[in-house]
């Protein structure tokens, strides 16, 4: 498992699932991430190196503007990422990134 390494070595990953997608659906990863917690001692344990963020109306890809006429999609990470590494902090559930839509021209 992947995410033993992480830990052993004082990393830090951030999974994220978006809750439109339609190429991947989210419960794939949902479940995935319920039996990395099971082997690794549960979810504060696995959520002392390891988050979830099931981020709702992301489609495939949080792409920009989509030729296509799918809403425009930006999810910022690095920051949330950035201050739990260097801060020990991070997102409560309750607080996850969502994706954010510029405004639309005219």
């Amino acid at each position: 498992m992947a995410e033993q390494p992480v830990r052993a070595h004082g990393g830090k990953l951030v999974i994220t699932t978006a809750g439109a997608d339609q190429a991947i659906p989210p419960f794939g990863t949902l479940n995935y991430y319920r039996v990395v917690a099971r082997r690794l001692g549960g979810y504060p344990a696995t959520q002392s190196f390891s988050l979830l963020y099931m981020i709702p109306g992301l489609y495939h890809c949080p792409c920009g503007q989509p030729v296509d006429g799918d809403p425009a999609t930006i999810v910022e990470l690095v920051t949330p990422l950035v201050n739990w590494v260097e801060h020990g902090r991070h997102r409560e559930p309750s607080r996850c990134p969502s994706p954010r839509r510029p405004p639309v021209p005219g």
